[in-house]
């Protein structure tokens, strides 16, 4: 598979490796059968959101090298994603009534969003011929 298709999974692939390994294992961990138990709809958003937090450490990390100049917008909904998943995870574990098909949703569509616009413009910039 080149850069910029879409896998088998519904996920772009942006052509770096280990930045489209991370986007395919968290897909296919929010993709795997869910035990609609409290306990373990927090701990599957818990493991989700440790490895996003890892996989936007390695982002911002290539961002940063490369001076991609919109790196701040994107931390900042890296940031916000982050905060999110915290606070459903908060409001899980207080007893807030939850649906998993509901936040399954939720998940997958804030994943292909964030890949098919802040990504591909890092993609975009970093594939792009170096300037003469």
């Amino acid at each position: 598979m080149t850069a910029m298709e879409i896998a088998s999974d519904g996920v772009l692939v942006l052509g770096f490796p280990e930045i489209d390994r991370d986007h395919h294992s968290i897909m296919q961990m929010v993709n795997s059968e869910w035990d609609p138990a409290r306990e373990k709809v927090v701990a599957r958003l818990e493991e989700i959101a440790r490895k996003a937090i890892d996989h936007f450490e390695r982002e911002e990390a290539l961002m940063g090298t490369h001076l991609f100049s919109l790196f701040a917008r994107h931390k900042k909904e890296h940031n916000q994603l982050v905060e999110d998943i915290s606070n459903v995870i908060f409001d899980i574990k207080s007893g807030l009534d939850f649906n998993v098909e509901e936040l399954l949703h939720w998940t997958i569509r804030w994943l292909i969003e964030h890949i098919e616009t802040q990504d591909k413009d890092l993609a975009v910039f970093l594939l792009r011929p170096p300037a003469s």
